[in-house]
């Protein structure tokens, strides 16, 4: 499982790369978030293996890093330091996956309204979150 877990995560680091290059803000936000969707719809199985608990070779791998640093990237846009940067990292992880994961498993299809919508709407509330962010504590 270590092996196919890596290759999702280079994946998923080059999905990132490909959608952040060049932005900054909600513009980098929006891509990061995106290419979480996009590995998800197009490579379930990929998306699978993300949804399992990394070992310690794949929590320590480069793919590993590739996406931490492009997550950190994107955080940097927003002026959040390296201190507070785990806290904005899980936020943004547990909001874009829970979002992501309960679409696939089609959880939102008993609402008449577009799902699209709702996901612009999660990833504008993440930018306002990190907008405001503390300094700590």
């Amino acid at each position: 499982m270590s092996a196919l877990h890596r290759r999702a995560l280079g994946g998923l680091a080059a999905l990132i790369t490909a959608e952040v290059a060049g932005r900054s803000g909600r513009e980098a936000l929006g891509g990061f978030a995106e290419a979480h969707r996009a590995l998800a719809s197009g490579r379930p199985g990929a998306w699978a293996a993300l949804q399992q608990v990394a070992d310690t070779a794949t929590a320590t791998s480069p793919e590993a890093a590739a996406v931490a640093d492009l997550a950190l990237a994107v955080l940097r846009g927003y002026g959040i330091g390296a201190d507070e940067a785990v806290h904005a990292t899980r936020l943004v992880s547990s909001t874009v996956n829970g979002f992501v994961t309960l679409e696939r498993a089609g959880a939102f299809g008993h609402r008449a309204v577009e799902v699209g919508a709702s996901w612009h709407r999660a990833v504008a509330a993440l930018d306002r979150a990190l907008a405001s962010w503390p300094d700590g504590g």
